[in-house]
């Protein structure tokens, strides 16, 4: 590290800048057997304090050196401004982690020229903090789009996408639904308890909870819970979709000399948690998943479901099982959508987990579109090949920023417009269930950004950790009836009690149906 000197009476002394030796360092050590270096430089101030420094600066040229291929040289944002402008000096762009031990945001480049190597991200072996928001908004590939809470229903659904590619999915095409198994590891249960919470008390501030226990559940009942599912969804997808069991699965694998242990997948939450759905063997278990349904693709459109599930005492309204179901499709869409249950109604229960999510996948391609607001009711222009009907129930609304492409400006106003709602209504609400939720939002408890204290801050300064990174795209939960159908639009009534009370719907959002 190297830069400016701050001693400990708060006087600064401009430090000696080396003439950046790294370079000839790696060079002469290359050919040394065993000898593998990796290099880190940043440029910052330092606090001396019996002659110790401290501060924050003083820990990150640690903290990214491990981003460096071996043999390479990796440098902080700062010092990549400072050589930008020296031809000589070629570099490209890693990440922004979240550093250990390090408050403020660090930019990693790495230094490609000199002969120096590249380093490649997907072998990084930096130890990082556990940051979810990071891993979805500064991975460029990714654009979330998130379904936010429902306290009326089930709790949370998170649903990611790592690309903006739509599967085609045509009118009455017949398609795969693989359900992979019932599974209760301890690995899974830990990351997800908060999450299984929200399942059962369906609130997030439950009056006097007891203090709940969960255990895992032995194999017999798994293999018997496994069979209540399938054959509900056999019902319930009769003449809709085709079921693909696990020795479904196992058969057609074994027919081209393959083989997969599904119960080796992590959960998508424990993946999120560990900040590891992008590197190390959680990403060989979904580059795997994604081979597979790639090669099942060809032949026919097909989904992928695992089923995670635990018993939990004291029972809650009758229920003692609770759990969540993780999706994965060919466009590496992946997400989780819980369930609260008793072992009676598990394979219903689950099932229409399932059916609900598959029926979104299919209504997403065929999306209505808001054409004018007036109140709460709604005129829509109805896509005719989702098959809208009269009473029917539009339950989820996409936002898309892409017409701010072109003008970021618009975005950050519009999106500070609405952030600003929020938070005028958590000032002001006396219902005790909508303040956990502002609470939970303007902390980031769940590490999503949206609604967000820093997401407001950053607007406030025209930056935001989705849009900046190439597109930004946003789902709720809603509650709208539609009241009338014509030829190619249709009435709707929006209720928000089913919906984050500070929502406001407008002209251009997108329809879902139920």
């Amino acid at each position: 590290m190297f830069g400016k000197k701050k001693q400990s009476g708060g006087e600064q002394k401009p430090a000696a800048k080396p003439k950046a030796p790294e370079a000839n360092i790696q060079k002469e050590t290359k050919e040394i057997e065993h000898l593998n270096l990796r290099i880190g430089i940043h440029e910052g101030e330092i606090t001396l304090k019996d002659g110790d420094a401290l501060g924050d600066d003083v820990n990150v040229a640690s903290r990214i050196d491990p981003f460096a291929a071996e043999g390479g040289i990796v440098i902080s944002g700062k010092v990549q401004q400072n050589i930008s402008s020296l031809p000589e000096f070629k570099t490209k762009f890693i990440s922004e982690p979240l550093l250990k031990g390090v408050s403020q945001e660090v930019k990693v480049f790495c230094i490609i020229s000199h002969g120096l190597p590249e380093t490649d991200i997907t072998k990084v072996t930096a130890k990082l903090e556990k940051d979810v928001k990071k891993l979805w908004f500064n991975q460029k590939s990714i654009i979330a789009a998130i379904a936010v809470l429902s306290i009326l229903t089930i709790g949370i659904i998170i649903w990611m996408s790592r690309d903006n590619i739509d599967t085609d999915i045509k009118e009455n095409e017949s398609i795969d639904i693989f359900i992979s198994g019932v599974q209760s590891e301890k690995l899974d249960l830990n990351p997800s308890k908060e999450f299984l919470h929200l399942y059962i008390y369906r609130t997030i501030n439950p009056v006097d909870p007891p203090k709940l226990e969960f255990n895992l559940i032995n194999e017999d009942k798994l293999d018997k819970l496994y069979q209540d599912v399938i054959i509900n969804c056999t019902t319930k997808f009769y003449n809709l979709y085709d079921l693909v069991t696990l020795k479904d699965m196992q058969d057609r694998l074994a027919s081209r000399g393959e083989f997969m242990n599904f119960n080796e997948i992590p959960s998508v939450l424990r993946s999120l948690d560990e900040g590891a759905m992008f590197d190390g063997d959680a990403k060989d278990h979904y580059d795997s998943i994604g081979n597979l349904l790639t090669k099942e693709f060809e032949k026919k459109p097909i989904y992928m479901f695992k089923i995670y599930a635990y018993e939990f005492t004291p029972n809650i309204d009758g229920n003692n099982i609770v759990g969540f179901v993780d999706f994965l499709d060919i466009n590496d869409h992946f997400g989780s959508d819980g369930f609260n249950t008793n072992i009676k109604d598990f394979g219903e229960d689950v099932s229409e987990v399932i059916n609900g999510h598959i029926s979104s996948i299919f209504y997403r391609k065929y999306p209505s579109s808001i054409l004018s607001v007036n109140g709460n009711e709604l005129l829509i222009k109805i896509n005719k090949l989702a098959k809208p009907k009269k009473m029917s129930t539009f339950n989820s609304v996409n936002r898309n920023y892409t017409n701010c492409s072109d003008d970021p400006n618009k975005f950050y106003k519009q999106r500070l417009e609405e952030c600003e709602k929020m938070i005028s209504y958590c000032d002001t609400t006396q219902n005790e269930n909508y303040l956990g939720l502002c609470n939970m939002f303007l902390s980031d408890e769940l590490g999503i950004y949206i609604y967000s204290e820093e997401e407001y801050d950053d607007l406030l300064t025209n930056t935001h950790k989705g849009f900046d990174q190439g597109g930004f795209n946003m789902s709720f939960t809603v509650n709208i009836l539609i009241k009338e159908v014509f030829d190619s639009t249709a009435i709707g009534v929006f209720d928000n009690i089913e919906s984050l009370p500070w929502i406001q719907i407008r002209e251009g959002d997108k329809l879902v149906l139920k």
